[in-house]
């Protein structure tokens, strides 16, 4: 929904790596603790990971000098590249 609204792929992919967190709660609470802990520890862990790494990208969104996704080319239109 984030790419289809902001065109933004890196956005929609920071906001999915940051629901991973929540998501994994909620199954270890549906599935009454089953969950291995270390899996709830990977899910706080690897979106911080993948938030560092892509700090720069972080500061080109805030900046709005990010690369958007250009969706004429899911029609075939070649060329223009990011809009």
């Amino acid at each position: 929904l984030a790419i289809l609204v902001t065109r933004y792929v890196s956005l929609g992919s920071l906001l999915g790596s940051a629901a991973m967190f929540p998501a994994m709660l909620m199954l270890w609470a549906v599935a009454s603790g089953t969950v291995p802990p270390a899996y709830l520890v990977w899910a706080a862990v690897g979106p911080a990971l993948i938030w560092l790494a892509h700090a720069a990208n972080i500061d080109r969104l805030l900046h709005g000098k990010a690369r958007k996704f250009d969706l004429g080319m899911l029609g075939g239109r070649r060329g223009g590249g990011a809009a």
